[in-house]
């Protein structure tokens, strides 16, 4: 995907596109997308778990987690929707 970035600014800079059809700020915008998670550009491509998307979701969990235990909400009391299950009885945190 970086190397068609690459192509489709050689296309602009040597004026072989039209300026309806693609420019630099496009292109520029395009790689910003791929920088922050590849889906963006091609939602058929995997979840990627290291992706700058996930680590910031992971990150705001973290933080939340931290201010509600600073708060005075003990640890064991503290779950995320994520952290659930269905079952025949409803849903029940993992691991019980």
């Amino acid at each position: 995907m970086v190397d068609e970035l690459s192509e489709r600014a050689k296309q602009v800079r040597e004026k072989q596109v039209e300026p309806e059809e693609d420019k630099m700020l496009k292109i520029v915008n395009d790689g910003r997308k791929l920088a922050l998670d590849q889906r963006l550009m091609n939602p058929e491509l995997p979840d990627a778990p290291n992706s700058k998307v996930n680590i910031c979701v992971q990150n705001v969990y973290d933080d939340i987690k931290e201010k509600l235990i600073a708060a005075g909400v003990k640890p064991e009391e503290i779950a995320f929707i994520q952290n659930l299950f269905y079952s025949k009885e409803g849903r029940l945190p993992r691991g019980t």
